[in-house]
């Protein structure tokens, strides 16, 4: 008897492992629609209107990474990002929103429209009719008053 039970239990462990991994695909390809690499400073005298500009030199920044843990009071975080052609093989069209968040309150400037203050997490309309090769220039002022 436990033969049996066993052989018929294997399979269902299989056909859930193969599930999972599906799942861990779909996540894997969804993560193409977030974007790395984010260039920082704490040099917090430069104006949100210069950054946005889609020609400035952030070259001399310090780079950071989604989820990367910085010890410093506030800065600016600046990326440009161009909307890709395909993510996860959908075609990018439609709306398309910017989902941000820091600790502990920031600002927000999208093509150099200030979007305002937002606490810890922000949602911010880039477009509503998306277009391949279209640029958001996405400039924060993150505020961190102690903690990392």
């Amino acid at each position: 008897m436990k033969k049996y039970l066993f052989l018929i239990c294997f399979p269902i462990i299989l056909f859930a492992q193969s599930n999972v991994k599906k799942l861990t695909d779909q996540l894997n390809m969804l993560s193409d629609a977030s974007f790395n690499n984010w260039k920082y400073t704490t040099n917090l005298s430069i104006k949100a209107e210069e950054l946005s500009s889609l020609n400035y030199d952030d070259s001399k920044w310090l780079n950071s990474q989604l989820d990367e843990h910085l010890i410093i009071d506030s800065c600016w975080f600046r990326k440009v990002i161009e909307v890709p052609e395909f993510i996860a093989g959908v075609e990018v069209k439609g709306t398309i929103k910017f989902l941000t968040s820091v600790d502990d309150y920031g600002y927000m400037w999208i093509n150099g429209e200030a979007k305002g203050k937002f606490p810890w997490d922000g949602e911010f309309l880039l477009t509503n009719d998306a277009k391949p090769g279209e640029k958001f220039v996405i400039v924060i002022k993150a505020i961190n008053t102690g903690g990392p």
